[in-house]
């Protein structure tokens, strides 16, 4: 395999192949705002991590006749809501970079290029605008 200069290579389905100059641009276009697209939900990951998914601190009272000092236990977690959340967050971002793969693997240098622009776009763009959260890496 090799890769080569068609304007009417289909991008997902049969049924998106581009007819003309103009639509082969858009696709091309697409491609690098969905690439972007991928920087900033990687970008907004660790932001959300912080904020909205943080886990919840929860302070109990527990009966203790022996110290004071063990009435009040912290119980660490995140919810369901939280976890729910962050699985559909993971779900997008997969399917988005999927999405992405398959568009690279036409082996059409400009969807190629395309989505290499998009990630270099949305890495200039945001990637020192949300400081890396331990163990996350940006885009």
């Amino acid at each position: 395999m090799t890769f080569f200069q068609a304007t009417n290579t289909p991008l997902l389905f049969n049924g998106t192949a581009p007819t003309n100059p103009g639509q082969y641009a858009g696709a091309c276009i697409v491609l690098i705002l969905l690439g972007i697209l991928a920087c900033v939900l990687i970008n907004m990951k660790a932001v959300l991590q912080r904020g909205a998914w943080a886990p919840v601190v929860e302070k109990k009272e527990e009966a203790s006749l022996l110290r004071d000092e063990e009435k009040v236990a912290a119980k660490e977690g995140t919810t369901v809501i939280q976890r729910v959340g962050m699985a559909t967050y993971e779900v997008l971002l997969v399917g988005l970079a999927y999405v992405l793969m398959l568009a690279v693997m036409t082996m059409n240098v400009s969807y190629f290029l395309s989505v290499l622009a998009g990630i270099w776009i949305g890495t200039a763009l945001l990637g020192a605008a949300t400081p890396a959260a331990d163990g996350l890496q940006h885009c």
